[in-house]
């Protein structure tokens, strides 16, 4: 009866608004020829990034953070957040861009038996270098950051984002990140012949941002 009259006066009740989930995000990555067929191969499956702004002090957990994560530039100074993972959260997708070609700009038209194609939704034929690591010269293939959307052939979900420096890379990280042997040695030369001449060397250990991924 109670229910009735309050109902009668003041209507229904209002609904408790239901928590509406980030939207899933996505976002172009660059992986290298190495990369891209290991990836392939469904052997790796983590990749490691440096973030641009390196802290001079020390990187700790903070939940408040967009990031999750907070940094300090001397034992006396407060904490700053760290800007949350440019690559996205768990459950964002990523589209790779890599090496490519047209068949117009590879042979003028013309095929080869030395080029292995691949026909995309918009039903153009094209060409990956590292389907082709024979052929290395540059005025067949177009730059990775040139490449549109609808060129990408690899599509890859996050599944984990964590930051930690780059030396704290265990023997089942080196061989997720598609490395032949447990050894970091393969990996340090690897991670140097990509970073090293954007001032992020091994040695000097920065902080990456650590992303795992599956194939979608």
């Amino acid at each position: 009866m109670l229910e009735k009259i309050i109902h009668k006066f003041f209507g229904s009740k209002p609904e408790t608004p239901v928590p509406q989930s980030p939207p899933i995000m996505d976002r172009p990555i660059i992986f290298s020829d190495e990369s891209i067929v290991q990836i392939l191969l469904d052997r790796k499956t983590q990749t490691r990034r440096a973030l641009r702004k390196q802290p001079k002090f020390s990187i700790c957990p903070l939940p408040a953070s967009p990031s999750g994560y907070a940094y300090t530039e001397a034992d006396d100074q407060p904490k700053r957040h760290v800007p949350g993972c440019p690559y996205g959260k768990v459950g964002d997708r990523l589209w790779v861009r890599e090496w490519w070609t047209t068949e117009h700009r590879a042979f003028d038209g013309e095929p080869s038996e030395n080029f292995r194609a691949q026909v995309t939704s918009h039903s153009e034929r094209l060409y990956y270098r590292s389907d082709s690591p024979d052929i290395r010269d540059s005025r067949y293939w177009r730059n990775p950051i040139f490449m549109p959307r609808w060129a990408s052939r690899l599509e890859l979900e996050i599944t984990a984002v964590r930051l930690e420096r780059l030396h704290d890379i265990s023997c089942a990280d080196v061989l997720a990140e598609g490395c032949h042997g447990s050894d970091w040695h393969e990996y340090a030369e690897l991670w140097d012949h990509l970073n090293a001449r954007r001032g992020f060397d091994w040695e000097s250990n920065p902080w990456v941002w650590v992303l795992e991924f599956r194939r979608v």
